[in-house]
């Protein structure tokens, strides 16, 4: 993947149960990065969120999940990640 060629853990969630057996759709993917996650949802030619993918997003109390539609947006986060990262959180 973009993210595993910048050094980050990625675990594919794709294919993950429901949520807690709710019904609520985890994001795609978990990334991570020098002791920061964040979930992402990847939504490619004009993919909408499932209604399960919407209550998961409402219920999570963690950092929303982070939308990737192209290629572009998964370096921008990748970059901002490292340079939050450099800038000290």
């Amino acid at each position: 993947t973009v993210f595993e060629s910048f050094g980050f853990s990625v675990i594919d969630l794709s294919g993950a149960p429901s949520y807690s057996q709710r019904n609520i759709g985890v994001s795609d993917l978990l990334i991570g990065y020098n002791l920061i996650n964040e979930l992402v949802e990847a939504k490619f030619e004009k993919g909408k969120y499932s209604q399960s993918q919407i209550a998961f997003n409402k219920s999570w109390k963690g950092a929303p999940p982070r939308l990737v539609a192209s290629i572009n947006d998964a370096v921008d986060l990748a970059h901002s990640m490292r340079k939050k990262i450099k800038n000290g959180g």
